[in-house]
């Protein structure tokens, strides 16, 4: 088998919400890169977010980040997008003036306002989770009153609107896209930001470019709504039994769930172990 580009999700897909990963998925990925084929993560975490033991038990070929505005490709940065700052003033005030918290995420940490971090741990606790589960799930916050005048901003995140992802596109324009929050369920009310034209599609694209891979030998690997465009971009898009009812009506084929080795059957199906 020629060589195939194995982009893959992070939350829901190789890592469970637990924050562990199936024994079997990381059995997958090491015999899938013996067998020569590229293993390239695609989130909407940023790098900062990624776990450490993650990068280190796994040889990765490369990573999408922040949802494609970050590309890297065997340690060297293809790609790196960022929201200008006239329209990153747009979305705070947007965001402010409704009272919705948000979060703007940048390559090392995430930056907020105080009382957008208060809002979002109460929101969280609410669903179950611990301070120290939001600790791994956000990395590093800085606070900081004057975020809107940031020049390093690749997305915005925000929490519990009250309105659907219709209502907050028609109030921030199509300068910016919306995607559905990856982790947890908060519905439609919660999304993540880019810059239009920014995804992990076209993150796919630029790192194919980069190598000179073809798109025809790419696979997607995912569970959640905004792993949708991804699976748009690709011919063969496979999602997670544990995955959105969305999703598994685009993909290719359906997995069994993360936590019954569905990573593994996966790879075992294609013919890439």
């Amino acid at each position: 088998m020629n060589t195939k580009y194995l982009f893959l999700d992070i939350d829901g897909t190789l890592v469970g919400f637990n924050g562990v990963m199936p024994p079997s998925a990381l059995e997958a990925l090491k015999k899938a890169h013996k067998n020569g084929h590229k293993l390239v993560i695609c989130t909407g975490r940023q790098l900062s977010q990624v776990y450490p033991w993650l990068l280190k038990e796994v040889p990765f070929d490369g990573l999408i980040l922040s949802g494609g505005a970050m590309v890297i490709s065997n340690g060297k940065t293809v790609a790196h997008h960022f929201i200008e700052r006239d329209g990153l003033k747009r979305l705070v005030n947007y965001f402010e003036s409704r009272k919705t918290a948000y979060y703007l995420q940048t390559q090392g940490f995430l930056v907020s306002k105080q009382w957008c971090v208060d809002r979002t741990l109460a929101l969280f606790e609410k669903l179950g989770y611990s301070e120290n589960d939001l600790l791994t799930l956000f990395g590093k916050t800085v606070i900081d009153d004057n975020a809107e005048n940031r020049d390093d901003v690749e997305k915005l995140i925000y929490y519990d609107s009250g309105v659907d992802f219709s209502d907050v596109q028609n109030n921030i324009g199509d300068e910016f896209h919306i995607v559905g929050y990856s982790f947890g369920n908060l519905g439609n009310t919660s999304g993540e930001i880019s810059k239009n034209g920014v995804s992990k599609a076209s993150g796919i694209a630029e790192y194919l470019n980069y190598c000179g891979g073809d798109i025809n030998d790419a696979f997607a690997f995912g569970d959640a709504e905004n792993d949708l465009e991804m699976f748009g971009s690709v011919n063969t898009g496979i999602a997670m039994g544990n995955a959105c009812d969305k999703l598994k009506k685009l993909a290719s084929y359906v997995t069994s769930d993360i936590d019954d080795d569905g990573l593994y059957n996966a790879f075992l199906h294609f013919g890439l172990i």
